[in-house]
């Protein structure tokens, strides 16, 4: 215990070292974050071996030394990502999403004494990994891998990395990964001092936060360095009194005598030139933009822009011309169908009327050709949009035939599985389906099977009526033992 509480404050103090090295704000937020996790899977680890009584609160304890194992490395993750140049929303995606994953695993640890998924714990002593614990473990390699990896683009986008960095880097994180190996192979703990690994990792931690900074992984202080971030504009950098320590090498026009100009404001023109101060920690920001060049192009942008307009003002009146001659003839279409189609159905009900049947059977059959009128006239619609969907309306009309044929006591079955067809071939199949229908109604045919199938893009729709004979005026007719047989394949 002693030594563990050692660590503790040998922890706490580094942490006020690193608070008085760094300057941003978020660089300071994240690695504190880093060392708070340390010093509570520090906390853990002594309750975890020094508690002993109610084995519930022991198994407990024992579970939540893995928080830390877990959040470590989200703790990296959101670090990096702060002071990465990724969108504000973009940032805050990515680490919400690694904190609900995170917590998710922390509930999965911390409720294995029900369920041992993540250990099979005989007792406290005699435990073994489940797969669960695998889980934790990749989910923390992941992050680990992809924080370095965004850590070592952005530096070397910034230009902060050097080759000599990135093998120090290399060597620590071969070092640590080698140590992490032995000690699951149980080799490490046979040396005294490399037996403890919440002690090997503690360390490893802060001496790499250190790397980090020595190699250009972590910026000491990386707001100018995102503002000027790949740009030409002249810099000068001074303390909180107003004396330049630092330039960039683009000749600049910003003097001693500007700066004192500038001591009680933001921005200041100077000979067609906007010379614009920025607060940072240690001190201002004094950059420079020449104006005359942004005017030039804010006039081509403006000269742009209206004849933008005047192009989308004609494409718009263009699209609407297009759309009234579209839905003109589309109208007119429309109008031919329905005007056919009424009048073939008022041919057959005149018919009907004018037959010997009952009127019973007369108002069933009008009622069929009405219902058929009804749903021909919905498909023709949907005709005209061109698209590809289920036909389950198809379904559903043909199932409608089928009842209204059931009190004219003839016997239909259709075997029709739904799948995707156009608008086109829905109003296609029933169109034909109730032509022959209508065909065997008038020829006094009792028993009807239709078999209606997709090959490739094509519906081939197959009749079979038992007791029939050859009809006339009907294409692709076959009769086999008495039964007519008619096939069609809609395109």
């Amino acid at each position: 215990m002693l030594k563990t509480i050692t660590y503790i404050v040998f922890i706490s103090i580094y942490m006020f070292y690193m608070k008085s090295k760094l300057n941003d704000k978020r660089i300071i937020r994240g690695v504190m974050l880093v060392l708070i996790l340390l010093i509570a899977w520090n906390i853990f680890k002594i309750l975890k071996w020094d508690y002993s009584g109610n084995d519930f609160i022991e198994q407990l304890f024992w579970y939540l030394f893995y928080i830390p194992i877990i959040f470590i490395p989200i703790a990296y993750f959101y670090l990096f990502t702060s002071i990465s140049f990724f969108h504000t929303w973009k940032k805050r995606v990515a680490v919400s999403s690694m904190v609900i994953i995170g917590l998710l695993l922390v509930i999965l640890v911390c409720t294995n004494y029900w369920h041992n998924l993540v250990f099979k714990v005989e007792d406290i002593d005699h435990y073994s990994y489940n797969f669960g614990y695998f889980i934790v473990a990749a989910f923390c390699i992941i992050v680990i891998a992809i924080t370095l990896t965004m850590s070592i683009i952005g530096s070397n986008r910034g230009g902060a990395l050097t080759k000599k960095g990135l093998v120090i880097i290399g060597v620590e994180i071969t070092i640590i990964t080698a140590y992490l190996v032995l000690y699951a192979f149980n080799i490490v703990q046979k040396v005294n001092f490399l037996d403890d690994l919440t002690a090997a990792i503690s360390i490893f931690v802060l001496v790499f936060n250190n790397s980090m900074i020595y190699c250009g992984l972590l910026p000491v202080s990386l707001e100018h360095r995102k503002i000027f971030y790949k740009s030409d504009l002249k810099l000068v950098l001074t303390d909180i009194n107003g004396k330049v320590f630092d330039k960039t090498k683009s000749l600049s026009n910003i003097n001693e005598n500007i700066i004192e100009q500038m001591k009680n404001k933001s921005s200041m023109m100077v000979n067609d030139i906007l010379v614009t101060k920025k607060r940072i920690r240690y001190g201002y920001i004094f950059y420079e933009k020449d104006l005359s060049t942004i005017n030039n192009l804010k006039n081509e942008i403006e000269d742009n822009k209206r004849s933008l307009e005047k192009r989308i003002q004609l494409k718009l009146k263009t699209k609407d011309i297009q759309e009234k001659i579209i839905k003109e003839k589309y109208r007119n279409e429309l109008y031919d169908n329905f005007n056919k189609k009424v009048r073939e159905i008022t041919d057959d009900i005149r018919i009907i009327e004018e037959s010997n049947l009952d009127n019973d059977t007369k108002i069933k059959q009008i009622s069929l050709i009405l219902v058929y009128l009804k749903r021909a006239c919905i498909f023709s619609i949907f005709k005209s949009a061109n698209e590809t969907r289920v036909a389950s309306d198809l379904t559903l009309a043909l199932h409608e035939l089928i009842e209204y044929l059931k009190k004219l006591d003839i016997n239909c079955n259709i075997l029709f599985t739904e799948c995707e067809m156009t608008n086109k071939n829905i109003l296609d199949t029933y169109v034909f389906v109730y032509s022959l229908i209508d065909i065997a109604r008038k020829n006094n045919y009792k028993d009807l099977f239709f078999r209606i199938v997709k090959v490739d893009n094509n519906i081939e729709i197959t009749l079979s009526i038992d007791n029939a004979t050859y009809i006339d005026g009907l294409e692709n007719q076959i009769l086999e033992d008495q039964t007519l047989i008619v096939k069609k394949v809609i395109s």
